[in-house]
This record gives C-alpha cells, structure tokens and sequence, in this order.
C-alpha cells in the first residue's frame, strides 16, 4: 500500500471521553520500511493524558523507535 493512500483514507469520528474525535484508522504493520518517513516523532497535547513511556512501549512492539514528547505550550 502507498504512503498516500493511507494518509488518504477518510476519517472517521469516535465518541471518547473529550467529546467526538476525528481519527484515521490504520494498522501500524503495514507501513513497513517507510514508517520512519511517516512517523518521526510524537508531541503529546499539553492536557494529553497518555503515558510516554507507555506509548513508546506499545510502538516498539510493531518496530518503531521514535521520540515521544509532551508539548511545552503553556495553556492557562
């Protein structure tokens, strides 16, 4: 599959716990050697509740080794 067509796909909308979010649905795996082009790094929202570490350890699983960050903005 090209870069393209999944960077293409429609999006689609999920009801969480923010409200309605719009996403683009793929599975990591098949992006295969390319994925360095498509995925350099991460900035996690300042009002992100993700865990770096637990996002860094969940994409090590499909071969991934990218720099995840939270963000510095300052949001008062």
């Amino acid at each position: 599959m090209k870069i393209k067509a999944i960077l293409n796909k429609d999006i689609k909308f999920a009801l969480m716990r923010n409200g309605i979010n719009g996403y683009i649905p793929f599975k990591l795996f098949v992006l295969g050697e390319r994925k360095a082009e498509i995925i350099k790094e991460i900035i996690l929202g300042p009002k992100c509740t993700q865990d770096p570490k637990e996002l860094k350890a969940f994409l090590s699983q499909y071969g991934y080794k990218i720099e995840i960050r939270k963000s510095e903005i300052d949001i008062r």
